[in-house]
């Protein structure tokens, strides 16, 4: 059994998919999907072999991956930021 810390992560709009706020604060008038970009709801997305990503704007991956590149730099800039982050033990 191995543990791992749980960290803070940057927020993550569940509307627009872009970071920094959450759907509640989002001024974007449509559902941008997590998987394709395109205008409709993640859960309603037909186009499941297609994969984009809405911070990176390439098809490597989709914007929900933990392997986004934005993701991974916005985690590395929140850690330096947040003492509690960087602490070894919970």
């Amino acid at each position: 059994l191995q543990l791992k810390k749980n960290k803070r992560e940057p927020i993550r709009c569940a509307k627009c998919q872009r970071y920094g706020h959450i759907a509640r604060d989002c001024i974007q008038h449509h559902d941008t999907c997590a998987n394709c970009t395109e205008e409709h709801r993640t859960s309603e997305c037909t186009n499941k072999d297609l994969t984009r990503c809405v911070s990176c704007k390439t098809d490597n991956h989709a914007s929900w991956a933990r392997t986004c590149p934005e993701l991974e730099r916005r985690c590395t800039d929140l850690d330096s930021r947040d003492q509690g982050n960087t602490m070894p033990y919970y």
